[in-house]
């Protein structure tokens, strides 16, 4: 899951790149300056648009429904289990 440096927010791994020469991830829209970006297929046509507030609404549904799954939250509770 990465931040960007620049403007603080979470966007899914495709959304981010990495900075040279630092250990910071920066995201596609203030890579580019933009408030959007178009999402191309593997021909390269354009097949949508898909604005910032949107892409990081839609990655806190994807993430929020992994942790509602039941194998995942099965596994988030074996690793944070306290070791006494």
């Amino acid at each position: 899951m990465g931040e960007c440096y620049k403007c603080k927010v979470h966007l899914p791994p495709d959304f981010m790149f990495a900075v040279e020469n630092k250990p910071v991830q920066e995201c596609v829209f203030c890579k580019n300056g933009t408030t959007e970006v178009h999402v191309e297929n593997k021909n390269g046509d354009v097949i949508r648009t898909l604005s910032k507030e949107e892409c990081i609404n839609r990655y806190k549904e994807f993430m929020s429904e992994m942790v509602d799954r039941p194998e995942v939250r099965k596994k988030l509770a074996k690793d944070t289990k306290i070791i006494q």
